[in-house]
């Protein structure tokens, strides 16, 4: 499959490690760069990717994000169709998790602190410098630069909106909430609630909430608040505790912003953020066999009965 003779792809050589929740991946080659590894993604999802951040995204120089190398429609001969594809350049490694129910070596905490915080962070500032949002922040779209570094980058943002492809679990409780389509262009503080509870699944090796589904785990946020939810079963080094608390704080204007990240790396200890517990009723409403105790879980049970 020819783009614009500047690229071609592979329908028959498909590259299931590096698929995208956007579309299935498969190998691509450069007309005038043949040393340069490629991969296409190609588009096969009822909603429209991130077209007008495209050229946006391709002007980010920082080793922390996949580079966009082309995109565009084509003719998909094996379907006969036009599919929308974006080229890539080959990750070195491979992803870091597989899915969000996988069970993998926890990453140390001197690891996550030298290493994949400022990476992440990094790329986070940059897209933020534009304007832009990344919406993909999560273990299963982090990739290893090659196998024998520590150092992960992220992975596709641009074939489906904004929070389409995230699981519940690293949404904050609003956008958790809203249909994965229309979440909307999302926010920096969205992104670094993403990236506590990524740190937070990378040290654990898995999940937290693993034994529960996305109601059950929108439920639990709603009613004991994120990071109270996500950690009670856990134990924490002390060195992760100030940073995942700033990050999955549930308040947007008193979670940690990327300047406040930044200076805790440089050593600054920031003033200890209390975790939030959602304020009670004083007796429960009953709806549909539940006994709820806040606006936000009645909210959701009508919505969910309506």
């Amino acid at each position: 499959v020819d783009l614009g003779g500047r690229c071609e792809i592979m329908p028959g050589t498909p590259m299931p490690a590096l698929d995208s929740v956007g579309g299935p991946a498969f190998a691509a080659r450069l007309a005038r760069d043949r040393k340069t590894e490629a991969f296409a993604i190609a588009t096969d999802r009822p909603v429209p990717a991130r077209i007008d951040m495209m050229a946006t995204y391709r002007s980010i120089e920082n080793p922390a994000v996949l580079r966009l190398l082309d995109w565009g429609t084509v003719d998909w001969s094996p379907e006969g169709k036009k599919r929308f594809v974006l080229i890539y350049e080959r990750p070195g490694g491979r992803r870091v998790m597989q899915d969000m129910a996988e069970t993998r070596d926890p990453l140390p905490d001197d690891q996550i602190i030298r290493s994949v915080i400022p990476t992440l962070l990094f790329a986070l500032r940059e897209m933020n410098a534009r304007g832009m949002t990344c919406g993909a922040v999560r273990p299963t779209n982090l990739f290893h630069k090659d196998p024998a570094s520590p150092v992960v980058c992220i992975g596709d943002c641009l074939s489906t909106p904004v929070g389409y492809s995230q699981p519940l679990l690293v949404e904050t409780i609003e956008r958790g909430m809203a249909q994965p389509a229309g979440r909307g262009p999302g926010t920096i503080g969205d992104d670094l609630y993403a990236l506590g509870v990524t740190l937070l699944m990378l040290h654990l090796g898995r999940s937290p909430l693993a034994d529960l589904d996305d109601e059950g785990i929108l439920k639990l946020k709603m009613d004991k608040g994120t990071y109270p939810a996500l950690t009670s079963q856990v134990r924490l080094p002390q060195s992760l505790v100030e940073p995942l608390r700033g990050l999955m704080i549930d308040d947007p204007k008193q979670r940690w912003s990327v300047s406040d990240l930044d200076l805790w790396l440089q050593g600054r200890r920031m003033s200890p953020k209390q975790p939030q517990v959602p304020r009670r009723g004083a007796r429960p409403f009953e709806f549909q066999g539940e006994e709820l105790m806040h606006c936000r879980a009645l909210s959701r049970s009508l919505t969910r009965h309506s």
